[in-house]
């Protein structure tokens, strides 16, 4: 099963070994808007797990929101609560980059937790972070998958494209005219071995292979991070500055 690191920018990270935050979610049920508690606590498992990088165990409660309507005890409901359990890693700046938080889990999961902590948390501040695939690309030597969204062909809103050097071919070179790239498949060389990558636009690493421990999944992101994310991080877009009031009239 693919395992899933999302990067986000690490501003300020409290100092105590274990926070938590709880806060009270509106729940549809039977037309009804019901009250339910929502927590996320994090705690400190080991301050060095490999190098250059903390462990920290993550309880998440995340709401779901269903396409269809489901029933339990007679009550139907569109929305519930579900525990989520996963690991945050806190790395070092690096040779090149700057402070990250890498969250092991689903790509909505690590997003809602993220804002939670940002929200409601004291000393606890991250930044999103986006890949410029225009400075991924030439990083890269074999391409074998891609994904594109925003199409503006008829009748199609995303697509992929496969194969061995993919980016090479007219295919991927006409979805990429009249689509936005969201996400490359690569093949990464690393420790006399080869692995199958997906890096997203949201700052996200997927791992294909099976790893039987976190630590050498861990440092294989950790190689990613320092000889491509780093190099390929998107410029923060320039904040907006606020319009001059108008003098008032006397």
């Amino acid at each position: 099963m693919p395992t899933s690191f999302h990067f986000f920018k690490l501003i300020r990270f409290p100092k105590q070994d274990s926070f938590e935050t709880v806060e009270q979610l509106s729940l549809l049920a039977d037309v009804e808007h019901n009250q339910e508690v929502a927590s996320t606590k994090v705690t400190l498992t080991k301050e060095k797990f490999v190098d250059a990088a903390a462990r920290l165990l993550v309880t998440h409660d995340f709401l779901v929101h269903l396409t269809y309507p489901g029933r339990a005890r007679k009550i139907r409901f569109r929305e519930y609560v579900t525990q989520y359990d996963f690991p945050i890693y806190r790395l070092g700046a690096g040779k090149k980059g700057f402070a990250t938080i890498a969250v092991c889990t689903k790509a909505k999961v690590a997003e809602d937790c993220v804002k939670r902590l940002n929200d409601q948390v004291d000393g606890f501040a991250t930044e999103p972070l986006m890949i410029d695939f225009n400075k991924l690309r030439p990083l890269v030597k074999n391409v074998k998958g891609a994904w594109f969204r925003e199409m503006q062909g008829a009748n199609i809103s995303s697509t992929g494209v496969f194969g061995s050097h993919v980016d090479k071919s007219k295919e991927f070179q006409h979805a990429e005219g009249i689509g936005k790239l969201n996400a490359l498949m690569i093949v990464y060389p690393y420790d006399d071995a080869t692995y199958t990558v997906m890096v997203t636009g949201r700052g996200g690493v997927i791992l294909f292979d099976a790893f039987q421990a976190e630590e050498p999944a861990l440092e294989l992101v950790l190689d990613i991070r320092e000889k491509l994310l780093d190099r390929a991080w998107a410029d923060p877009k320039p904040e907006k500055k606020a319009k001059p009031r108008a003098a008032r009239r006397r």
